[in-house]
């Protein structure tokens, strides 16, 4: 009996386990991102050069930022960085700096984010501290100053050239060996002024700079804190004699609007989730710069403004509905407020009171791209709105999406398309029905195990299912021999009864 239970029990069990098991094989993918960084050496001399090894980790990175800085005992590669990358599971990029002063210095990164081409992950940070070990220098000190003179505080100079006053014995060599801001390219301008731009969202840089001589010290380097607009930062040479000369780094971070221009450099560099461009005459987006904002996800807003500094339009892309720029060359975002088809879109209206909008550029735009524009003096606050297409093949108006209120200064409206639109009051046709385009999935290869995988538990658990149900069947209609001897007793008594009834007759 037990047996027979478990026989029964045991297929229904495993069907229903190997059922459960069909939604667990594949759990959702994650970057699990991480960041690591190891030096080449744990304990330097001043004036020796460590690396260190910075290495990203997430599942496929395409891409990937952070920024590297030191402490005041090294100089070196120090700034943001940002780069593509080749799907693999880890990245690893090497720095080198120079150790500057004695003590216990530290290297370290932060910020740190890899994206699989559809998501950003944050990696977190990172750091590693280096003993720096000083040389006896004859009293004057560690960092350069290895003639063991003391400089005057008290100095006095101008730009470009070396101060007329009395200096003591050694070299009088006052020139930049180098200057950077890491991640950065700088501007020679003349005249000892180097010049870059940042990113509206980087708030410090490090400046890092060497003498020429390495007898000579140099001041006006490290982490400095920025502000919009132009900044003037100082960076002085001490010869060995004394002599000092000094160099200008003009810092401009761009502020909350960037010229399109930057775009390529602002989508890289900064920490913040949208870019807000000013346009200007003749601006267009090239397909690179679109396949930036997409890789990077970062939202695009491309506004125009009158002379007096006011909104006349504005344009909003969904960086991460920007999945390629496949059929843009590029995108001009000119737009004017007069239809060349003025006569026919009046002649269909009946001649409603509205604004016209006209776009330089045609064709299809990203999923939910949005379009916004002044009000003006065409419409009121809660007026009511509508967007009209005008189809030139077919001379009619169409309505494209929802009534609008006029809740502010600007009309925002989603787009897919751009050509010819009239906006007014009046209710002028049917509403277009706009059908929802899927992109199609698609499969990997990990989806084609899924697939082959469930196929093989269907088939298991519909084998099983046939087979209890065969059984079973086979159990009804197959004579069991206890019952079949029980019938033959039963005949027999029938027919000894039988003979005694024929024999009482006799």
């Amino acid at each position: 009996m037990k047996k027979a239970v478990l026989k029964r029990i045991l297929p229904i069990f495993f069907s229903v386990m190997l059922l459960l098991g069909l939604g667990i094989h594949f759990p959702v993918r994650t970057l699990a991102a991480g960041v690591s960084i190891d030096p080449s050496a744990d304990t330097v001399y001043v004036g020796d050069a460590v690396t260190v090894a910075v290495t990203l980790y997430g599942s496929e990175i395409y891409a990937y930022s952070g920024y590297i800085d030191c402490d005041g005992i090294f100089s070196g590669d120090t700034g943001g960085f940002a780069e593509g990358a080749n799907g693999e599971g880890s990245v690893t990029l090497y720095y080198t700096f120079q150790a500057v002063a004695e003590g216990t210095g530290s290297i370290y990164v932060s910020g740190c984010e890899v994206s699989d081409g559809s998501s950003k992950e944050y990696a977190g940070d990172a750091a590693c501290t280096i003993t720096v070990i000083g040389y006896d220098n004859g009293g004057g000190g560690t960092g350069g100053n290895a003639g063991g003179n003391d400089y005057d505080d008290n100095y006095s100079y101008d730009w470009g050239y070396v101060n007329d006053y009395e200096v003591g014995e050694g070299s009088g060599n006052t020139n930049l060996g180098s200057l950077e801001v890491k991640g950065y390219t700088l501007t020679d301008e003349g005249n000892g002024i180097f010049s870059v731009t940042v990113s509206q969202s980087v708030k410090t840089i490090t400046i890092n700079a060497t003498a020429e001589d390495p007898a000579a010290y140099v001041e006006g380097t490290g982490e400095v804190e920025l502000s919009d607009g132009d900044q003037y930062f100082d960076i002085v040479v001490y010869a060995e004699n004394g002599l000092a000369q000094g160099y200008a780094l003009k810092v401009t971070r761009r502020g909350d609007k960037v010229a399109l221009a930057d775009l390529l450099s602002e989508v890289k560099e900064t920490k913040a989730d949208h870019i807000t461009v000013s346009l200007l005459d003749g601006d267009k987006l090239t397909k690179e710069m679109l396949e930036a904002v997409g890789k990077w996800g970062k939202d695009l807003i491309l506004n125009r403004y009158d002379e007096d500094g006011k909104l006349l339009y504005s344009w909003t892309m969904n960086g991460k509905d920007i999945k390629d720029a496949e059929g843009f060359t590029s995108f001009d975002p000119k737009v004017t407020f007069e239809s060349k088809a003025k006569d026919k879109i009046d002649s269909l209206s009946n001649y409603a009171s509205g604004k016209f909008i006209s776009f330089s550029y045609s064709g299809d735009l990203p999923k939910n791209t949005k379009f916004s524009f002044a009000s003006g003096t065409d419409f009121q606050k809660k007026d009511v709105v509508r967007l009209y297409y005008y189809d030139e093949k077919e001379n009619q108006l169409t309505q494209v999406g929802d009534e609008i209120e006029v809740t502010d200064d600007t009309i925002t409206v989603e787009l897919k398309h751009c050509s010819e639109y009239f906006v007014t009051r009046a209710n002028l046709a049917p509403k277009e029905e706009v059908k929802e385009e899927t992109a199609p999935k698609v499969s990997t290869w990990k989806d084609l195990i899924m697939y082959i995988v469930m196929a093989v538990e269907l088939i298991v658990i519909l084998g099983l299912v046939a087979f209890l149900f065969l059984k079973r069947k086979k159990q009804k209609t197959t004579p069991q021999p206890e019952k079949k001897e029980k019938e033959e007793h039963h005949a027999e008594d029938f027919f000894d009864s039988f003979d005694d009834y024929e024999t009482e007759l006799k």
